[in-house]
């Protein structure tokens, strides 16, 4: 896997993207420069929360290389039949089957 880029280029490519907000002469959304900063601080913010343990497996997935910086061993449950048992505990339903979709659209 490859290591993610260091933090300066990142932070170029957001004060890129967020200077297209803000081209002159005629600016779409124009940034105060304390709303620039803002947005900076929380992207600085933003990279280093842990992924949460409740993310699905299929979320885990779909994020890059880049935006995840913490092991997955520590984050992905063992097995997405884990999560799923673990639902049907925490709802009372552990000995209860879903068969078909309309079983699940009845008990709504």
């Amino acid at each position: 896997m490859a290591e993610p880029p260091p933090a300066e280029p990142a932070g170029r490519e957001v004060r890129d993207r967020l200077s297209l907000w803000d081209r002159r002469p005629q600016p779409a959304a124009p940034l105060s420069d304390r709303q620039t900063d803002s947005v900076l601080e929380l992207k600085a913010a933003a990279e280093n929360l842990p992924v949460p343990p409740e993310l699905p497996i299929e979320d885990l997935c779909s994020l890059t290389s880049q935006s995840l910086t913490v092991t997955l061993t520590a984050a992905v449950p063992e097995s997405t039949e884990d999560v799923l048992l673990k639902g049907f505990a925490v709802l009372g339903m552990e000995d209860e089957r879903i068969e078909t979709a309309q079983q699940v659209s009845d008990a709504e």
